[in-house]
């Protein structure tokens, strides 16, 4: 992270959902390591759920629960059932870094989450990236699971098709604030020390006329940073609706006429500095859009909108490369896209919502401008590995990690063997956490 030129107070801020978002009670979905609740990690809480562990605004009450099925292979359909979709399939594969005999290793624990959940108006996906641990990324997925079983969900996809969007965005908003509240005794306690150390003081001299305080402000550091990419498709009465943060990806596959060619639309927005829009966005905030394209970051992060990141967010006057903007630099703002009109549902084949471990990794190994649609050599790749799995298509997702995961490690050891230092194996040295959703909409035979 960059380092603070100075210490002094800062000016907190945080974001205010509307009434109509209650508040949540962190503690209640909290787990001791930071990880989100089984069911989340699984990727589907079905009606078996455990109640009681639920947020207090968010747990069904007992004439709820008592609507709720026992078993699932019913016909009578119940929208307080919560099915995991059909024609579905999903999975993660942990991040890798190899050794120079090609043996790979990980950096650290899988800090992807996703899940997916089917209602009587909506069917919703989710995928989320976590970066500098998992707290924030456990945190946020548990909240966004929970919300999508609420009566409140259930009201704006039954009678307020209208407000999906708007609902979408302010559900961002509130579940970082919601996360911020779970780190408020430490940024308290930040404020506290910085507040000790004479306002303008070098890092050098503070370190030698506070240690104490110096020191404490750096065990605090790593509790501050933390936060996760999100991004959420929603299929609701025909309409997909996809909002992110960050660079995790939805893209909707379709046929550009019946029984024709196979066209792929990306419909998320990746939100880095390479993001023109981005990057205006922030010169507007008085930040150098040429120096965080050099830095390629902002602050110490690839994502310019999150939930979370402490410092480019109620933190960025900490950080001397952000101090100069005129209002946190990072947002929660969701960007949020309706499929186009232009395609008729009846066009809609694969829908898939992944990670970027996904595409970087593809992107490392296709680095032929040629093959730089990484959307597009996936798309390949699940058309391919779909005949081989036949009817069984809940593997199709775990099959192309492990292609992806094979090709990735084949390509490192053939070019580190040519050349440890050639671009190609410096670029396939490590690869990210990987998660892959893959919905196939109904009636849709692969040619």
């Amino acid at each position: 992270m960059d380092m603070p030129m100075e210490f002094g107070t800062s000016h907190l801020s945080s974001y205010r959902p509307r009434a109509q978002y209650h508040s949540f009670d962190p503690s209640r979905i909290n787990s001791a390591d930071g990880r989100a609740p089984r069911s989340s990690r699984s990727g589907h809480g079905g009606s078996d759920q455990n109640f009681s562990s639920l947020p207090a605004n968010l747990r069904l009450s007992a004439p709820e629960r008592r609507r709720v099925k026992k078993d699932d292979s019913d016909s009578e359909w119940s929208p307080y059932v919560v099915r995991k979709p059909s024609n579905y399939s999903e999975a993660t594969v942990e991040n890798a870094r190899y050794r120079p005999g090609g043996e790979p290793t990980s950096d650290h624990q899988n800090e992807d989450r996703f899940f997916s959940l089917e209602q009587e108006n909506s069917t919703v996906f989710a995928v989320f990236d976590g970066h500098d641990g998992s707290r924030a990324v456990g945190f946020v997925s548990s909240i966004y699971m929970e919300y999508f079983k609420t009566d409140s969900w259930r009201n704006v996809t039954a009678f307020y098709m209208t407000e999906v969007e708007e609902a979408l965005r302010e559900f961002f908003r509130a579940a970082e604030t919601e996360f911020f509240k779970t780190i408020r005794s430490y940024t308290l306690e930040k404020n506290r020390l910085q507040a000790i150390i004479p306002k303008g003081m070098r890092s050098y001299e503070a370190y030698l006329s506070f240690p104490w305080e110096v020191a404490r402000l750096q065990e605090l550091e790593p509790k501050l940073s933390g936060g996760c990419t999100a991004v959420v498709a929603v299929l609701c009465k025909s309409k997909l609706y996809v909002a992110n943060v960050g660079d995790s990806r939805a893209v909707l596959v379709y046929e550009e006429k019946k029984g024709g060619t196979l066209r792929h639309l990306q419909l998320s927005t990746d939100h880095g500095v390479e993001n023109r829009d981005e990057l205006s966005r922030l010169g507007k905030l008085g930040l150098d859009p040429r120096q965080l394209e050099r830095n390629g970051r902002l602050g110490s992060q690839e994502n310019t909108r999150s939930i979370g990141d402490y410092y480019i967010k109620e933190g960025y006057k900490d950080v001397d490369t952000l101090s100069c903007a005129t209002e946190p630099p990072g947002t929660a703002e969701p960007a949020v896209m309706v499929a186009p009109p232009s395609i008729d549902p009846s066009q809609y084949r694969y829908l898939l919502l992944m990670s970027d471990g996904i595409y970087k990794s593809i992107e490392a190994v296709f680095s032929d401008p040629l093959s730089a649609d990484a959307n597009k050599v996936l798309l390949n790749m699940i058309l391919h590995e779909e005949k081989n799995v036949k009817d069984d298509l809940s593997i199709l997702s775990s099959t192309v990690l492990d292609r992806i995961r094979r090709l990735h490690h084949d390509t490192y050891q053939k070019s580190a063997k040519e050349s440890p230092s050639c671009p190609k194996a410096v670029n396939c040295r490590k690869r990210d956490d990987m998660t892959l959703l893959i919905y196939k909409f109904p009636f849709y035979t692969a040619v």
